[in-house]
């Protein structure tokens, strides 16, 4: 608190990042050896980051489960990494391109996106159980986040995102999505959002770029003079 800021990398480019549950070790992504691997390095710095053997480690880390044993990658096949064991069991592993998966907050689904379809959607899966897959979105969809509740899904599909209720009794199905938030915001590799947990504000990119959003300077003059009629002095 109130001290400087630490690079907790050096070598090559460093992407993905994400806390270990109990806040001492963070996962990442890196092609720092040529190819994109996950590392995994203690949070205050003493030891360098070691990677994951190629086998298990290529996707990129996005979920750790609450008992620091287990990360879900995801990057062309998604995989549930045993850290202890250094095995992966597949979630999702066909010809489609598979990514950005998402643990429910009582970490019994998985949300992730696939192009099986033809084109970018939504599914969810029982985990660990992994049997059969459900369809969320319906025109589209990617990067899914749970609400914090978990009665609720969170996705982009272009400029917009949009909501959907879940429910898991007797089994788990979705209800109609709305549109939650609009906006032309920086879509970038990985999760390019989050949602905050009472759901009510979004953590977004905005492109600077943008002219609806240009910066201006505004200079106020006699700014003593007016200070001096706000707050007095003795």
């Amino acid at each position: 608190e109130g001290g400087p800021r630490r690079k907790l990398t050096t070598d090559g480019e460093g992407s993905l990042p994400i806390w270990s549950p109990d806040g001492t070790q963070v996962a990442f992504r890196s092609r720092r050896s040529g190819r994109g691997l996950t590392y995994i390095k203690p949070e205050e710095g003493s030891q360098p980051a070691q990677a994951l053997p190629e086998d298990v480690g290529f996707g990129g880390p996005y979920a750790w489960t609450s008992d620091d044993r287990v990360f879900v990658s995801g990057g062309g096949d998604i995989l549930a990494v045993d850290l202890a064991e250094g095995t992966a069991t597949p979630i999702a592993d066909s010809a489609a391109q598979e990514w950005g998966p998402h643990l429910s907050p009582d970490e019994k689904w998985v949300a992730y996106t696939s192009d099986e379809s033809g084109r970018y959607e939504i599914y969810v899966k029982p985990y660990p159980a992994l049997s059969g897959a459900w369809v969320v979105s319906t025109e589209g969809g990617e990067e899914p986040v749970w609400s914090r509740d978990g009665r609720s899904l969170f996705y982009r599909n272009g400029d917009t995102w949009l909501e959907v209720p879940v429910s898991y009794e007797p089994e788990f199905s979705v209800g109609k999505p709305r549109v939650a938030l609009e906006g032309p915001y920086i879509n970038v590799p990985g999760r390019s959002y989050d949602v905050s947990p009472d759901g009510e504000r979004f953590l977004v990119i905005l492109d600077e770029g943008n002219e609806e959003y240009s910066r201006h300077v505004e200079v106020i003059l006699n700014w003593f003079d007016e200070l001096q009629r706000l707050v007095p002095t003795k």
